[in-house]
């Protein structure tokens, strides 16, 4: 079994429930999200991945420190992960993904949609990329039928800068129900 890996490394978690919590990041190479509403704008670069085996991914994770492992895209879902969290399965294993297919069982799932039609509509949290010309029709749609414990607008963020931090801010005042997640780790100029 090879995964296509755009990188593994160790950092600090910047965004959502565990922001501040080190962990070890793998991040998959390839997304099929075609319609995605932040594909521009996008900051991953998830189009470029080395392949290798699953035994080297694991190698990898080992050799870094930390119990806490995300794996994230592109699109993780895209892959067929049971080996590789199997593999996997002394560490504690943290997904985010865009939601476009059912995912597995984790102990943290993080589904972040890019479209509307997004199937993975249960989990941990969900973490919805406020575009600027958005209200509180686009986030309804996106949040019904929804069910997670916990719920955050982030803004879309441009070359470093939060573009719509204010309009997230008075969002989440309008409805606590949700909360606000940062790329914190851009601050902290980690990865």
């Amino acid at each position: 079994m090879h995964y296509p890996i755009a990188e593994i490394f160790y950092s600090i978690q910047g965004e959502g429930r565990w922001v501040g919590h080190p962990m070890t990041f793998v991040r998959l190479a390839g997304c099929s999200v075609r319609a995605c509403h932040i594909r521009h704008e996008c900051d991953t670069d998830w189009r470029h991945g080395r392949s290798q085996s699953l035994e080297s991914v694991v190698q990898a994770v080992q050799a870094l420190p930390g119990r806490v492992v995300s794996i994230t895209g592109g699109e993780p879902t895209d892959h067929a992960l049971a080996p590789l969290l199997d593999a996997l399965r002394d560490y504690e294993i943290h997904m985010e993904t865009s939601g476009a297919r059912a995912a597995p069982a984790v102990q943290w799932l993080t589904v972040s949609p890019k479209t509307f039609d997004y199937r993975q509509r249960t989990g941990d949290a969900l973490k919805v990329v406020v575009r600027p010309e958005w209200g509180w029709e686009e986030l309804d749609r996106l949040s019904t039928d929804a069910h997670f414990a916990c719920y955050y607008l982030q803004p879309l963020t441009v070359a470093d800068e939060p573009v719509n931090l204010s309009q997230v801010l008075r969002m989440v005042q309008e409805r606590p129900r949700w909360a606000v997640s940062m790329q914190a780790h851009r601050l902290w100029r980690v990865r």
